[in-house]
């Protein structure tokens, strides 16, 4: 059967409809995500960026500022601003690897573990209403695998 080489086949013509719809939903669950992440840091008198680091840092303790950057998506310079403001504020401490002298590591303070504590049973709690009613706890574990494979870490 001959087919206008100008055309893609059937089945790639789906395949970027469903890619298409892909996208428009992973946006709109992004956005719910960001702004329920937003109201919570507003109570807490933080940018979303600024929740991003501390709940990292809560959950991982002490990190490289370039594994934080790498981990949250955004830029070296913007992760420099952010924990700046952090540390102005109280929240964290920076200081040179013991190894390194080119490596800076990060850490939430007293002040900001405190933070931690308090922001994240209000994140565990609004993401529980956002996503319990929607998702079997088995289908957010796979989600979050896929999540994972496609954001290139290996859970």
């Amino acid at each position: 059967m001959w087919q206008n080489i100008f055309e893609p086949p059937a089945n790639e013509v789906n395949n970027d409809k469903v890619l298409a719809q892909f996208v428009t939903q992973v946006h709109r669950v992004y956005r719910a995500v960001n702004e329920m992440g937003g109201e919570v840091a507003a109570r807490h008198d933080l940018f979303v960026g600024e929740l991003d680091v501390v709940s990292l840092l809560g959950a991982g303790g002490c990190l490289r500022m370039g594994d934080v950057a790498k981990r949250l998506s955004i830029s070296p310079s913007n992760a420099t601003r952010i924990f700046k403001q952090l540390e102005e504020n109280g929240l964290v401490t920076r200081g040179r690897a013991e190894n390194s002298d080119r490596e800076v590591i990060a850490r939430l303070s007293e002040r900001g573990e405190m933070l931690y504590q308090r922001c994240c049973p209000q994140m565990v709690s609004e993401a529980r209403s956002m996503f319990n009613g929607v998702l079997s706890t088995q289908e957010q574990a796979t989600l979050l695998g896929l999540l994972g494979k496609l954001n290139g870490i290996h859970i």
